[in-house]
């Protein structure tokens, strides 16, 4: 039985890179270890993206078989795309957790920058999701009146592109981080996609697939001033514009993000194992 490793996640470097390990001490290494061990044992990789195969090289993988399968939408259970919605305000929602890894007191820096600017700006900014940073981001809200800002309970997977059907634009923001040069893959960005909307992409990572897609916005990470700009840039485009973009993006994710095309890819490459 051969065994084959599936890469969602590079541990323990995103530990180390989120302050949650320190890199050197005994747990560290055992993890480094171990990590080193299941790749020089593994008969085939497969990761989310082409980056994490190649890290993969460096912490001693022998292997010869390798499959970068991106996360991805299935078309077939999801709701067809609805027009952007026609109220005055502009909603930008963003969908995911709340964790330090995400980024999201840029966001309220950035709701704050874009008061300042216009204080009757008719942008709205819509949080949905749940984490560790939930609480205190809602409180800093509270103490900072963060108007512009609102938060709702998490929702189940298919009741999210609901949800996205209420944006004009989606927000895809983590926090700067080393272990990003070996990309994203991150579920929340192809929702955004399958649901046509544009994309703000505040990202430092080695892939850009809303640059790729050419369906939004990117900007540099950790710059709430930069991502303010991004908010308004987009609010001020015609709606045919932001169309297009959200066109662009749900084209692009189906061309590559498709479920379907992973599966046939992902049935070939483990067809190489059987035995003859």
């Amino acid at each position: 039985m051969p065994f084959i490793l599936e890469l969602r996640d590079l541990w323990p470097d995103s530990l180390i890179d989120l302050s949650r390990f320190v890199k050197y001490n005994p747990l560290t290494w055992g993890l480094k270890w171990l990590e080193k061990f299941v790749y020089r044992k593994s008969q085939g990789i497969i990761a989310i993206t082409p980056q994490f195969l190649e890290h993969t090289k460096t912490r001693g993988a022998t292997h010869t078989r390798t499959l970068a399968l991106p996360n991805g939408v299935d078309f077939d259970l999801i709701p067809k795309p609805k027009e952007l919605p026609t109220e005055n305000t502009f909603n930008i929602v963003f969908a995911g957790a709340h964790g330090k890894a995400n980024g999201l007191n840029h966001v309220l820096d950035a709701a704050k920058i874009v008061h300042n600017l216009n204080p009757h700006t008719h942008i709205r900014i819509t949080l949905i999701g749940d984490g560790p940073q939930k609480e205190r981001l809602i409180h800093r809200k509270k103490e900072e009146h963060i108007s512009l800002v609102s938060f709702l309970d998490p929702v189940p997977k298919k009741e999210i592109y609901n949800k996205l059907a209420d944006a004009h634009a989606c927000l895809m923001i983590l926090e700067k981080s080393d272990v990003l040069k070996h990309g994203v893959s991150a579920n929340k960005l192809f929702d955004y996609f399958a649901s046509a909307r544009p994309v703000i992409f505040s990202v430092n990572a080695s892939n850009n697939p809303v640059e790729d897609a050419k369906c939004g916005i990117t900007v540099s990470p950790n710059d709430p001033t930069a991502l303010a700009k991004a908010m308004l840039t987009l609010s001020k485009l015609s709606k045919e514009q932001r169309v297009q973009m959200g066109k662009n993006g749900f084209d692009y994710a189906f061309k590559n993000f498709n479920f379907k095309r992973s599966a046939s890819r992902l049935d070939a490459f483990l067809r190489e194992y059987q035995s003859p």
